[in-house]
Order: C-alpha cells, then sequence, then structure tokens
C-alpha cells in the first residue's frame, strides 16, 4: 500500500486517489482524441464536393433529395 508523508493511506482514500487519477487521465485522453479529430477533419470542406455543386437538371434533383433525405434522417433522431 503507498505511503502519504511517511504513513499507510486507508484503503477507501487510497481507492479514491486512484480513481480521481484516472478519470483525470480519461479526461486528458478524450480532450487529445476530439482535439486531433477535430484537427484532420478541419480540413474537409463540403464546400468542394460535386453533390452540392450540381450542374444539370438530374444532378440538382439528386441534390434536392439528398437534402431531403437528411432532413428526414434529422428528425428520425430526434425522435428517438
Amino acid at each position: 500500500m503507498p505511503k502519504a508523508r511517511g504513513r499507510a493511506l486507508p484503503p477507501a482514500r487510497y481507492l479514491s486517489r486512484c480513481r480521481d487519477r484516472i478519470m483525470s487521465a480519461s479526461r486528458r485522453i478524450g480532450i487529445v482524441l476530439m482535439t486531433a479529430s477535430l484537427l484532420l477533419l478541419g480540413g474537409c470542406g463540403l464546400v468542394h464536393t460535386p453533390v452540392l455543386k450540381a450542374h444539370g437538371p438530374v444532378a440538382l434533383a439528386e441534390r434536392d433529395l439528398l437534402f431531403t433525405v437528411a432532413g428526414f434522417m434529422l428528425i428520425v433522431v430526434e425522435l428517438a
């Protein structure tokens, strides 16, 4: 059992300390992963996708269908 300033820690306090260290480590890992994903996905621009720059009547219809389906999916996710 680890010692704090020369005396042994009670088991409950030791477990509490370990839990706090694990939580802070997992919080740091979460922040690092979130920052990395934002940096990696930050270069992806949806403006330059060919689906959103439609040319011709068929492409415009496909784009409208894409937005309609995405809207329906958002409604379903909201209700779930």
